[in-house]
């Protein structure tokens, strides 16, 4: 998780959100967020709505990138064909703009606030762990977890992707983390923090 900073200069942290509006998940990172900024440098980084103009007010650095949102899953062929292109568009677009940001902003650490936008930057952290690994050394990635178990096939192969390329998996209950069990994951990734806030962080 983030290290002890104290006494030293605070963690810069790039917080990913893809949420529109303010759930229970982004309650409770923005929280994260507020109560650690003596250890922490937060930046956040998500699409434009009604949850980002709420912690303007906290004098927080805003990044906007709506090509975070999430995507409309019709049924079809065709309108599914056109959402997956979509996607693919969206995600090299979100995951050029993190590594930019990461370089930009002198970022140690990524922390993505649920699948959806985790499912956005894969390509940002395979670049930065192969052909940019060089330039990218030492960044640690992190991603919440709030789901016990995903429904639909293709949320199933993101969260099989993002266990295996995220460094650290947050798990906000013991539910959710033993819904784990069904993939395989190093345990030693894995961390229970109820409701994905260490207030000793």
């Amino acid at each position: 998780m983030y290290e002890n900073t104290k006494n030293i200069t605070p963690i810069r942290v790039l917080y990913i959100f893809s949420a529109k509006n303010a759930g229970g998940g982004e309650l409770l990172t923005e929280s994260l967020i507020i109560r650690n900024k003596l250890k922490v440098t937060p930046i956040v980084l998500c699409q434009s709505g009604p949850f980002i103009e709420r912690i303007k007010s906290s004098g927080i650095e805003i990044i906007i990138d709506d090509t975070l949102k999430k995507l409309d899953r019709s049924e079809g062929k065709e309108l599914f064909y056109k959402y997956l292109i979509t996607f693919v568009v969206n995600s090299l677009i979100s995951s050029m703009h993190v590594l930019i940001e990461i370089k930009r902003q002198r970022i140690k650490v990524v922390h993505v606030n649920n699948l959806n936008a985790a499912s956005k930057i894969l390509p940002a952290i395979f670049l930065s762990k192969t052909l940019f690994r060089f330039w990218y050394q030492g960044i640690s990635w992190i991603c919440t977890r709030h789901e016990a178990k995903y429904i639909a096939a293709i949320d199933k192969l993101f969260n099989l992707i993002c266990v295996t390329i995220f460094d650290t998996i947050i798990c906000i209950s013991k539910h959710v983390i033993d819904g784990m069990h069904e993939i395989w994951v190093k345990k030693s990734k894995l961390h229970l923090i109820y409701n994905g806030i260490d207030y000793d962080l």
